[in-house]
């Protein structure tokens, strides 16, 4: 019996395309900063991504980023590079070196980022590095890595 869950998981999950059918994604996100990830694609090249990273009386972090993807590289759903830029705020205690923690009050700045997405059916695996860098209230620039794991629907 078990196996054949496990056939039919693999079976749906091959059976579609992530963005085919399914535009909206929700996820995970970790790495420099961990959290919730939305994604919405707005045409079959672009779209809008969010992150929402907190912890409890230490920091909560918005980010926003539009994205263009280059899709192609083995077939238009398979593998696909992308890179975007963004904006980020938040606010903080004031308790850590990281760029999130650093500030005792609110911040805001932009970001840029590339990254690898690897869809499998309504999962999307994917890994991003760039940087960030706050404007206010000071200049502080951190570079990060982080994985994601979404669900299409």
């Amino acid at each position: 019996m078990p196996r054949i869950c496990l056939l039919f998981i693999f079976i749906f999950c091959f059976a579609f395309s992530s963005f085919g059918q399914h535009p909206n994604g929700i996820g995970a996100r970790w790495g420099t900063l961990n959290g919730f990830t939305l994604k919405h694609w707005t045409n079959n090249i672009n779209s809008i991504d969010g992150t929402l990273s907190y912890t409890i009386k230490e920091y909560a972090f918005l980010d926003l980023n539009y994205s263009w993807h280059f899709r192609g590289l083995i077939d238009d759903y398979t593998i696909f590079f992308y890179w975007s830029h963004g904006a980020f705020g938040g606010k903080s205690a004031g308790k850590g070196k990281g760029l999130a923690e650093r500030f005792p009050s609110w911040y805001a700045g932009g970001s840029i980022r590339a990254g690898l997405s690897i869809p499998i059916g309504v999962i999307d695996f994917a890994v991003e590095s760039g940087g960030r860098s706050t404007v206010y209230p000071k200049f502080f620039g951190e570079v990060f890595t982080e994985g994601i794991i979404r669900y299409w629907f």
